[in-house]
């Protein structure tokens, strides 16, 4: 079965040390970009305030009150997406993606008082299922690289950041990363590390439909991200660890 096969293919983890690839047919995306865009924090930084959301239906919502006091009440200072950051299930069509992703960085409410509104607040991110691929998917899903580029655009990061295509074969395989940022009023910069994981580019099936279970050799981060999460805890220090 198609399901059997794939879970054969991905049943080596050291796959995660390479760069992403789409091992399906991948229709790319055609629209272009919305001129919308978030911004990205700079390194060391001061940090008091954090806000953080996750599973964004523009459509749902019913008035700006909560971005309204996001923005007015609480001032954070950064802002964490925690995955499905839109909804778009897509097996392959990069350009429903795009567009997914354009109606929510234009959604009034989302552009009047979230974080793309003037002032920026700087936003980092991760994904979950339904911006990754499809319900519950894992590493078997056929667009692994199309979809992190969608979702690097999305969040507008830079050519430099290592989940970018622009680092070409050494461009990370996920959407994991870390953050550090100071403290106001405290001499150490090194004050909140933030880290961010991603459970879904490596992750083993957890469905029957999604592949075979791997049992005790299942992995939700892969061994790329679990050796470089390991680095991050003993190499650097800070007064907070904040992992999402």
């Amino acid at each position: 079965s198609s399901a059997t096969s794939t879970a054969l293919f991905f049943n080596d983890h050291d796959v995660s040390y390479g760069p992403p690839q789409d091992w399906g047919k991948c229709h790319p995306a055609t629209t272009k970009p919305s001129p919308i865009t978030h911004a990205h924090p700079v390194e060391g930084s001061p940090v008091s305030r954090v806000a953080f959301a996750s599973c964004f239906r523009p459509y749902l919502q019913v008035s700006d009150a909560l971005w309204k006091h996001l923005r007015e009440d609480f001032e954070p200072d950064l802002f964490i997406w925690l995955g499905d950051n839109m909804y778009l299930d897509t097996m392959s069509e990069m350009n429903d993606k795009r567009r997914a992703y354009n109606a929510a960085r234009e959604d009034k409410y989302y552009l009047a008082y979230g974080p793309v509104a003037q002032p920026k607040i700087p936003t980092v991110a991760i994904w979950d299922d339904h911006d990754f691929g499809v319900d519950n998917a894992g590493r078997e899903y056929p667009c692994l690289r199309s979809s992190q580029n969608e979702f690097v655009t999305h969040f507008n990061l830079p050519e430099t950041d290592p989940r970018h295509p622009a680092q070409g074969g050494k461009q990370r395989f996920g959407v994991y990363s870390s953050h550090m940022f100071s403290v106001p009023e405290k001499e150490q910069e090194n004050g909140i590390h933030l880290i961010n994981l991603d459970n879904r580019s490596h992750r083993s099936p957890t469905f029957p439909m999604h592949g075979l279970c791997e049992g005790a050799n299942s992995t939700m981060l892969g061994a790329a991200q679990w050796a470089w999460l390991e680095a991050e805890m003993l190499n650097k220090t800070s007064i907070i660890k904040l992992v999402s």
